[in-house]
């Protein structure tokens, strides 16, 4: 561990700079997650660890950097504390590089809108200036066969109170994850579709749009070879699988191509099927 944590050797560094640079090079938007120690029981180590990463790799080409993992800031409060060390050394950084980029924390889907609730007063509270609202928005609440403009209901009661905070939105993390073979609701990609166009009506086609929005995960996170280890976090992967290092994609790729392609989509959403 000594060539990892706290102090990340160049070697590790260089692989980290190869891939941010061959990223930037197909012009996406690029958010690194700096996730810190179990527990987070060491803020100080973790933040040498952070920056031992931000200031050696080509950070010009980084548009956010969400300190620590699935934070819960208004439910654990271990993990506001360390919250409440750790970003603020970095949102007020002496060093020049450090202090131009964009910082954020990585938090979780909030089971129900109380938790929101409580979630959005704390960020407001302790972080009034921070630029965007950290936002994860997975939705798995309705049962199969439910119909876009169902999902697209239930995200609006969250996305009222994420709103409410009065900035921009920045999802750091959105999906929908099919069934495996243990559960006895099976949820298919015909539900990942309805979510995803229930998400972009709720999120681009009635008010004011997030300011980023990344899915989880571009990639196949199903156990191919082994069905059996698939649990209750998996699988969220956006391919079905690879032939010759080439993805094979979905209808739930295909819609999101749409989306993202098609300067119509609203109005689409709009006929009847």
């Amino acid at each position: 561990m000594e060539e990892i944590y706290p102090v990340l050797a160049d070697k590790h560094v260089s692989v980290l700079t190869n891939l941010i640079e061959n990223i930037a090079e197909e012009d996406f938007k690029i958010e690194v997650v700096l996730s810190g120690t179990e527990w987070f029981k060491e803020p100080e180590n973790d933040i040498l660890f952070f920056e031992s990463i931000l200031l050696g790799v080509p950070s010009q080409h980084i548009n956010m950097v969400m300190l620590g993992g699935d934070v819960q800031p208004a439910n654990a409060k271990y993990q506001a504390e360390w919250l409440k060390k750790v970003l603020p050394h970095f949102l007020n950084h002496e060093h020049g590089v450090l202090k131009k980029l964009n910082y954020l924390f990585d938090t979780v889907t909030y089971r129900n809108t109380k938790q929101a609730t409580s979630y959005v007063a704390w960020v407001t509270q302790e972080f009034p200036s921070l630029k965007y609202l950290p936002v994860n928005l997975y939705n798995r609440s309705l049962p199969p066969g439910s119909v876009w403009q169902e999902y697209a209901k239930v995200l609006n009661e969250y996305m009222d109170i994420y709103r409410s905070a009065g900035r921009p939105l920045w999802i750091d993390e959105y999906g929908f994850r099919l069934s495996n073979t243990s559960e006895k609701e099976i949820y298919t990609e015909a539900d990942r579709v309805e979510y995803l166009k229930g998400f972009h009506h709720a999120l681009f086609c009635a008010k004011q749009p997030p300011a980023a929005h990344f899915i989880w995960t571009a990639g196949n996170d199903r156990y191919n070879t082994n069905p059996a280890k698939d649990h209750d976090r998996t699988p969220f992967g956006l391919f079905e699988g690879y032939t010759d290092n080439m993805p094979v994609t979905g209808d739930a790729w295909s819609e999101l191509s749409l989306f993202n392609k098609d300067s119509s989509y609203c109005e689409r959403l709009k006929e009847p099927d």
